[in-house]
C-alpha cells in the first residue's frame, strides 16, 4: 500500500508539473471583463437580448411615425356609358381622367387636417353644343379640411393614450430584454469566479493530500523501525484516503465549473486553457462596491405597464363617449377648356366653396358603458399598486444585498484569520510531534482543521462574489 500511495503521489506531482509547464507555454490570462465580452459575443441568448433591446428602442419611434404627415394620392380613369335621361343635354358617354393628391396629419391635440388638390379632365360625348357649350373641360379643386374633436378624443385625449400604449409596449420589451441581459451577465460573472475558486480549492486539496502522504510515509518509517504502533500507520493511511476522496470531489467541481464557464461563452469544450484572475485578499479589498444608479429594469417594466393600463383606461372612457366634432372645409374651384386656366382659377379661389358644421354621435347604452369604464379604471389602479410594490421590493432587495455584502465581508475576514490561526496551530503541533511531544492523531486532526479552514475561506469568497454580481444588476446599462 505504501508503494501504491507513493506512486500515486508521483503521478499527481508529474501531472502538476506537466500542467504547469504546458500552461506556461500556451495559456493566456483572461480577466473578468474580457470573459464577459466573450459571453456577450458568443452567447446566443446574450446576443438575442441585446438585439431585442435595440428593437424596442426602434419600435418606440412609432410614436413619432403616427403623428407624421401622410402623403396620399389617387389616379383613375372612367368611361360612363349608362343611358341618360336627356342625351341632348347630358350626352351619351362621359370620360373622366382624374388625379387627387395631398397631405394629411393627425395632431396630439385632437385636430385632423387634410390639404389636397384634385384635377379632372372631363369629356362628355353626344351632347348638343347648344345645350352644353363646354363638353370638354378641366376642373381644378384645391381643398383644406379641418376636424376638431370636442368630446370623444376631446383635444387629443384618445390620440395621446394610443401613443402611450404604442410607446409603452415597445419600452416594456426593451427593459425586459435589458434585465435578461443583466441577469445573464451576473450568471456569467458567478461562473467566472466559480471556476477560479474551484481551481483554488483543488490546489488546496492537493496540498492537503501531499501533507497527508508525507505524514503517512513518516509514520510508515517509524512503524518499520518499531518506533510506533501500526495503528498510527492505519490512521495515516485513512487520512490519505480521505484527502484523496476530497481531492476527487474538488476535481469534479472544477470540471463542472469549466463546463459552465465555457457554456456561458458558447464553447462546447470541457476544458478551459486560460488562466483566471486570482481572488486575493488585496484584490477584494480594492474592489469598489456596486452602486445603485437608477431603478432596475423590472421597476421600469412595471412603470410602463402602469402607463399602458392608464392609457387603456383613457381609451375605454373615450371609446363610448359622445362624439361631437367641429369641421370646416374651404375649397377653390376652377373649370375651363384649358388646363392652365382651370388651375389658375382654382388656386386663386375666385369661386370658393365653404362648409362648416357640427356632427355628433351619442351611444345610448349608458349602464354598460359606465361598467366598462369602471373596469378599466380598476385595472389602472391595480397596475399602480403593482408598480408601487415593485419599487418597494427593489429597494428592500437592494438594502438586503448591501447588508449581506457587509456580513459576507465580515465572515471573509474572520475566515481568513481563522485559516491563519489553524495553519499556525498545525505547524506548531507538527513541530511538537517531531519532538515526541504530540501524537500523530493530534497532528492529523489539526491538519484537517487547517484544510477545512482553507475551503471555508474559499466558499466565503464565492458567496461574496455572488452578492457582488447580484448587486451589479441594479447598476446602469
Amino acid at each position: 500500500m505504501t508503494h501504491f500511495c507513493k506512486s500515486t503521489l508521483a503521478i499527481f506531482s508529474a501531472l502538476a508539473i506537466f500542467s504547469g509547464s504546458s500552461t506556461a507555454l500556451v495559456a493566456t490570462n483572461l480577466s473578468l471583463e474580457a470573459y464577459l465580452e466573450q459571453v456577450k459575443s458568443g452567447n446566443k441568448s446574450a446576443q438575442a437580448a441585446a438585439s431585442m433591446s435595440q428593437a424596442g428602442d426602434l419600435k418606440a419611434a412609432e410614436r413619432s411615425a403616427i403623428l407624421s404627415p401622410t402623403l396620399f394620392g389617387t389616379w383613375l380613369q372612367s368611361r360612363d356609358l349608362k343611358p341618360t335621361s336627356n342625351p341632348t343635354m347630358m350626352g351619351s358617354a362621359t370620360d373622366v381622367d382624374s388625379m387627387s393628391y395631398g397631405v394629411s396629419q393627425l395632431t396630439p391635440f385632437g385636430m385632423a387636417a387634410k390639404l389636397s388638390l384634385t384635377t379632372n379632365h372631363v369629356v362628355i360625348e353626344g351632347a348638343s353644343p347648344q345645350f352644353l357649350p363646354l363638353s370638354d373641360y378641366y376642373e381644378t379643386r384645391p381643398q383644406l379640411e379641418v376636424t376638431q374633436s370636442l368630446w370623444k378624443n376631446g383635444f387629443g385625449r384618445e390620440t395621446r393614450a394610443q401613443l402611450d400604449v404604442v410607446e409603452g409596449q415597445a419600452l416594456m420589451g426593451k427593459h425586459t430584454e435589458n434585465l435578461k441581459g443583466k441577469f445573464l451577465m451576473a450568471e456569467a460573472e458567478v461562473a467566472y469566479w466559480r471556476l477560479a475558486l474551484a481551481r483554488e480549492a483543488l490546489a488546496a486539496q492537493r496540498e492537503s493530500y501531499q501533507r497527508a502522504v508525507k505524514m503517512r510515509d513518516w509514520s510508515a518509517g517509524r512503524v518499520k523501525l518499531s518506533l510506533a504502533d501500526k495503528a498510527d500507520l492505519l490512521q495515516s493511511d485513512a487520512a490519505v484516503k480521505g484527502r484523496e476522496l476530497e481531492m476527487q470531489v474538488a476535481t469534479d467541481e472544477e470540471g463542472a465549473a469549466s463546463r459552465q464557464f465555457n457554456s456561458m461563452r458558447g464553447n462546447i469544450s470541457d476544458n478551459v486553457s486560460e488562466n483566471l484572475a486570482r481572488l486575493t485578499a488585496d484584490a477584494i479589498e480594492k474592489m469598489a462596491d456596486p452602486v445603485r444608479t437608477e431603478p432596475r429594469e423590472d421597476v421600469r417594466v412595471a412603470r410602463q405597464a402602469e402607463t399602458i393600463a392608464k392609457a387603456a383606461a383613457t381609451l375605454a372612457q373615450e371609446k363610448y363617449a359622445p362624439q361631437i366634432d367641429l369641421f370646416a372645409t374651404y375649397a377653390g374651384n376652377g373649370r375651363d377648356a384649358g388646363a392652365g386656366n382651370s388651375g389658375e382659377d382654382g388656386l386663386s379661389f375666385k369661386h370658393p366653396t365653404r362648409q362648416y358644421g357640427v356632427k355628433f354621435n351619442v351611444p345610448l347604452g349608458v349602464p354598460a358603458v359606465l361598467d366598462h369604464r369602471r373596469g378599466a379604471a380598476m385595472e389602472a389602479r391595480a397596475s399602480e399598486l403593482v408598480r408601487e410594490r415593485k419599487e418597494f421590493d427593489e429597494l428592500r432587495e437592494w438594502d438586503g444585498l448591501v447588508d449581506a455584502l457587509g456580513d459576507a465581508r465580515k465572515r471573509l475576514d474572520l475566515g481568513t484569520n481563522m485559516e491563519a490561526i489553524q495553519k499556525e496551530k498545525y505547524d506548531h503541533e507538527k513541530g511538537r510531534q517531531s519532538k515526541g511531544r504530540s501524537t500523530l492523531f493530534q497532528v492529523l486532526m489539526f491538519e484537517q482543521d487547517y484544510a477545512g479552514a482553507q475551503l471555508s475561506r474559499i466558499r466565503m469568497k464565492a458567496d461574496y462574489m455572488r452578492i457582488i454580481a447580484q448587486m451589479k444588476t441594479f447598476g446602469g446599462n
